[in-house]
C-alpha cells in the first residue's frame, strides 16, 4: 500500500469527478454504473440485455419500447425475479417508437450507452409489409444515430442479424441497410 493512499478517499474523488463530468468515457473501466438505453427493450434481445445488466452491474437501464402492455408484462416479470426495490431504483420505462426522433432525444438525454435492438424481425410479416420494415429497421436506425449524436451519447451499439450477410429476404436486406446507416454515422 502506498504511503498516504486512502482507497475510500480515492473512490470519493472518482464519484465527485463523475458528478462534475457526467459523461466520463471510462466509467465501466472504473467499475461505476452507467445509464444504458435499450431500444426494443421489451423484445427478446432487449429483455435479455436488460436482465443481464441489472444482474451483473449497477447500471440504470432505460427500457424504450412502443408497447405499454409488454412493458407492464416485463416489469412484472423483472419484479418477480429481482425484487421491487431493484426494479424501482434501476429500471426506467420509456414508451416510444424509434420512428419518433423527438421521443428518442428525450429517452437519450443523459445516456452513456444506447443499445439499438428495436426492429421488425418476423420474416413473414416483414415480407408483406416492406414499407413498415423500411420505416422501423432503416429509418429508425437513422433516427437512433441522429438522436445519439444530438444528445452526445458516447457509444451506440446496433444489434443486427446473420441474415444481413448476403441477404436473401427483405428482413436481411433491411438489417444490412441498417448496418450501412450506422456505419455511416460512425
Amino acid at each position: 500500500r502506498r504511503r498516504g493512499y486512502n482507497p475510500a478517499r480515492h473512490w470519493r474523488q472518482i464519484r465527485s469527478h463523475r458528478a462534475k463530468y457526467p459523461r466520463h468515457r471510462h466509467w465501466t473501466q472504473l467499475g461505476l454504473a452507467v445509464r444504458l438505453v435499450v431500444t426494443g427493450g421489451t423484445g427478446s434481445l432487449g429483455r435479455a440485455i436488460t436482465r443481464q445488466r441489472i444482474r451483473q452491474s449497477d447500471d440504470v437501464v432505460v427500457v424504450f419500447s412502443r408497447s405499454e402492455y409488454t412493458q407492464a408484462e416485463f416489469a412484472a416479470s423483472l419484479t418477480a425475479d429481482l425484487g421491487r426495490d431493484i426494479v424501482a431504483s434501476r429500471v426506467r420505462w420509456c414508451l416510444g417508437d424509434v420512428r419518433d426522433s423527438e421521443r428518442l432525444r428525450m429517452a437519450f438525454h443523459g445516456a452513456d450507452v444506447v443499445i439499438h435492438a428495436a426492429a421488425l424481425k418476423r420474416v413473414d410479416a416483414v415480407a408483406m409489409h416492406a414499407d413498415e420494415t423500411v420505416k422501423t429497421n432503416i429509418i429508425g436506425t437513422m433516427n437512433v444515430c441522429r438522436a445519439a449524436i444530438d444528445c452526445h451519447v458516447p457509444k451506440v451499439l446496433l444489434i443486427s442479424s446473420d441474415k444481413a450477410v448476403l441477404p436473401t429476404n427483405s428482413y436481411g436486406a433491411s438489417k444490412q441497410m441498417a448496418e450501412w446507416v450506422a456505419t455511416g454515422f460512425n
